[in-house]
């Protein structure tokens, strides 16, 4: 979406995996790097954004880097997706899975996350941006399958077993019936900066 608004858009991840998913455009290129690592020229960038990433970075040397490749005067974002949201017993469980099942597993850096990035500020004039959030309409089946992609859930199955996992998955299927759609919700964290 970026392209639509910028001649030229330059991705990165640490991960070789995240980049060969990567959706490709002519305007588009990609690096395997850090986000704290001085690729990108200096003053070269007019919008520099973090997504669903920051929780990671070592946040003083993230912070120099974008001062050293962003132009002044540019906009410095980090976007974040925290807990999902879904109405009445599929939420309540889906609630209980995420802190008492996988709750010990989740790395430290999570509560970033889940506190909207409070403690990462940045050293110049933020801008205040409006509340947004991310809807999907799932089946079950497709909420389960997210499920087991947080990390939380892979470290627990690592140590305990399928069962919690297992328990979670049954007791969704006694309140979500099969190919019934349902919406999930992911308030937004944007915090946006204009680098002096």
């Amino acid at each position: 979406m970026l392209t639509r608004k910028f001649f030229k858009v330059v991705g990165s991840d640490p991960s070789p995996e995240q980049l060969a998913n990567a959706e490709q455009a002519a305007t588009v290129s990609y690096l395997l790097s850090t986000a704290d690592q001085p690729l990108l020229d200096t003053r070269s960038v007019d919008l520099a954004v973090s997504a669903q990433a920051a929780h990671w970075f070592h946040w003083t040397y993230y912070v120099a880097e974008v001062e050293r490749v962003t132009k002044p005067g540019a906009i410095v974002a980090t976007v974040s997706y925290g807990k999902m949201l879904l109405d009445g017993d599929v939420g309540d469980l889906v609630e209980r899975y995420y802190s008492r099942s996988v709750g010990p597993y989740w790395p430290p850096e999570r509560r970033h996350v889940e506190n909207g990035y409070r403690d990462l500020q940045w050293p110049w004039p933020e801008i205040p941006a409006p509340p947004i959030t991310m809807t999907a309409d799932w089946t079950r089946d497709e909420l389960v399958g997210y499920v087991s992609t947080w990390s939380a859930t892979v470290k627990m199955l690592d140590k305990l077993g399928p069962e919690p996992y297992q328990q979670l998955t049954r007791d969704l299927t006694s309140v979500w019936p099969d190919g019934e759609r349902r919406t999930i919700r992911w308030p937004l964290t944007v915090r946006l900066a204009h680098r002096s």
